[in-house]
């Protein structure tokens, strides 16, 4: 007789042996639990529905004597000594575009002066009375804006140009309480506020740069963060505000894993209203 025989013959259910790690790529650290007992199917299929029940993976079963079964189930934060720390949460960063229609007269080659929306209005005015296609208002309102083009374009029916928003998204997937909490908190505290692209903090490894748009800046807007180029002419701008979106909270299944999903979103503008958003800049 064999030296683990005996402690064997006589049991008849299942005995849990001892509990061992495995990393999973993608999925972070895994308990390894296995269990010894008798050959005996009505045993073994209770014994799996109740590993199932517990968000067990990759079960395996060996029958034999004595039968053997083996399953993966997701670590928690009581395990030590195999440097877990957030190993089960998957990052996931997206950032998309979306269009924006802004009205003709807010553009920077009509903005050159503080007093030139007086002016825009006026060649409204004068636009809708059929009076203004024979006078240089650039002459009248020297220096203060490209106002002719302005009307011309207005003439022709453009009332509005294209601009360009950026939503940035952040997918945590996990399976730990502490996980999930922590990062709730950490953008609770500044629900519908304005940060920065630095306060976002994405990491270098999600290969995502801090978005800028191509556009013409008036010589009196201030406080832009500038790529390139410089005010009153064409330059590169980085979307350098976000407004924090409250997150969205919810479970995902893999297989049959469930798993805490948190989905957080930042929408990015050159500048926010400092009077209508907290920590908005208000320029242009």
């Amino acid at each position: 007789m064999a030296a683990g025989d005996a402690v064997i013959v006589g049991v008849n259910d299942f005995t849990e042996q001892k509990e061992r790690m495995r990393w999973v790529r993608g999925r972070g650290w895994r308990k390894v639990r296995s269990w010894q007992g008798p050959l005996d199917t009505t045993k073994i299929d209770t014994l799996v529905t109740q590993i199932q029940a517990a968000n067990g993976e990759e079960i395996e079963v060996s029958k034999e004597h004595p039968t053997v079964i083996t399953a993966l189930v997701p670590s928690d934060a009581n395990d030590v000594g195999v440097g877990l720390g957030d190993a089960d949460a998957v990052t996931e960063w997206d950032l998309q575009p979306f269009d924006m229609d802004s009205a003709l007269g807010t553009h920077g080659k009509f903005n050159a002066s503080g007093v030139s929306p007086p002016a825009l209005a006026r060649i409204d005015k004068d636009l809708r009375s059929g009076v203004a296609y024979n006078v240089d208002y650039e002459t009248i309102y020297a220096g203060l804006g490209e106002f002719n083009e302005y009307t011309k374009l207005r003439g022709q029916g453009t009332d509005t140009y294209l601009l360009f928003g950026f939503t940035l998204r952040k997918v945590i997937t996990c399976e730990r309480d502490n996980v999930y909490i922590r990062e709730y908190q950490q953008v609770s505290t500044n629900h519908g506020k304005i940060i920065t692209w630095d306060q976002i903090g994405v990491p270098a490894a999600a290969l995502i740069e801090q978005p800028w748009l191509h556009m013409y800046v008036s010589s009196i807007w201030t406080n832009l963060n500038l790529k390139s180029g410089s005010a009153g002419g064409w330059a590169d701008v980085y979307f350098d505000e976000w407004m924090v979106k409250p997150p969205g909270l919810g479970f995902v299944k893999e297989g049959k894993v469930r798993k805490r999903q948190i989905a957080q979103e930042y929408i990015g503008a050159i500048a926010w209203s400092a009077t209508l958003y907290d920590g908005g800049k208000g320029t242009p």
